[in-house]
């Protein structure tokens, strides 16, 4: 069993010449470097569509890669990476993975129980990430889409796409770890003593665990992921890692640091707390 993986920094953010096959008017493939909910990259159809890019000269380490806030469930996902910034020498092909739908009879992430659905209310929030079997120095990428979502919907849709490098920790969290939903919502008491709630908000998760052990090599990238990210960029983080099923799904976030908290010493080993909030 793998133990606890961050994925601290998105290359794809960085990725210049990016282009997508299609894009509806003002849905760009840019969208997906920004983690605001509002903006997203939208398809004009479904079936085969190509995002490019590459790091004009300069090279990024990836074992990884994700999507989150996206519709390709059902559909198939295949990610090329090239050692050159032309697109010619590959070096990695994931090959086409189809992006787990929820099967007939199934009470999957959403509430539908015939499948994913366009009506499925968490059918957005299912996010699909894929650690790649090894470390590739890519220069360049192509991400090709394929099939159609089980949604069935006629467009393709990705809110945040990510290319990176996972850390796994030599210790997973202690028993405890918190997960749960938060809603942007005002709630009281009218004077007959009903309760009110305002109109429904956004809502996200929460992900609090603490690290009871830290090795000494984990301490050092801690302390330089805490600086190198701080409150402001987003990671990508996995609790249960490569079980391929809901356990691994519910606990994998988009999510930014809600606090830099410091790595305790006590005597030879160190400890640590992670508190995140999904973006």
């Amino acid at each position: 069993m793998a133990n606890l993986r961050i994925i601290p920094l998105n290359y794809f953010d960085d990725a210049v010449n990016l282009t997508a096959t299609t894009e509806a008017a003002g849905m760009d493939i840019e969208n997906t470097q920004i983690t605001a909910r509002s903006k997203f990259w939208r398809s004009t159809a479904t079936g085969a569509c190509t995002i490019q890019g590459n790091w004009g000269g300069d090279g990024r380490k990836i074992n990884s890669y994700a999507l989150f806030r996206h519709n390709m469930h059902g559909g198939t996902v295949r990610v090329y990476l090239y050692s050159d910034s032309a697109w010619t020498t590959g070096i990695y092909d994931s090959t086409a993975l189809t992006v787990p739908s929820t099967a007939l009879g199934d009470f999957d992430w959403g509430s539908d129980p015939l499948g994913t659905t366009s009506n499925d209310p968490l059918l957005y929030e299912s996010p699909y990430v894929a650690w790649l079997g090894a470390t590739y120095t890519a220069a360049s990428f192509k991400i090709v889409l394929g099939g159609t979502p089980a949604s069935g919907e006629a467009y393709w849709q990705i809110g945040r796409i990510w290319l990176g490098k996972y850390w796994e920790s030599a210790y997973n969290p202690a028993p405890g770890v918190e997960m749960g939903w938060v809603q942007d919502a005002d709630r009281y008491r009218s004077r007959g003593g009903s309760l009110r709630t305002s109109s429904s908000g956004a809502r996200w998760r929460t992900l609090t665990m603490n690290l009871g052990m830290v090795s000494a090599s984990d301490r050092s990238t801690l302390l330089d992921m805490q600086a190198q990210v701080g409150l402001e960029r987003d990671v990508v983080v996995s609790v249960f890692p490569a079980l391929t099923g809901r356990l691994e799904r519910d606990y994998v976030l988009d999510a930014k640091f809600t606090q830099l908290d410091p790595i305790a010493h006590a005597y030879t080993v160190h400890s640590g707390r992670l508190a995140l909030e999904e973006v």
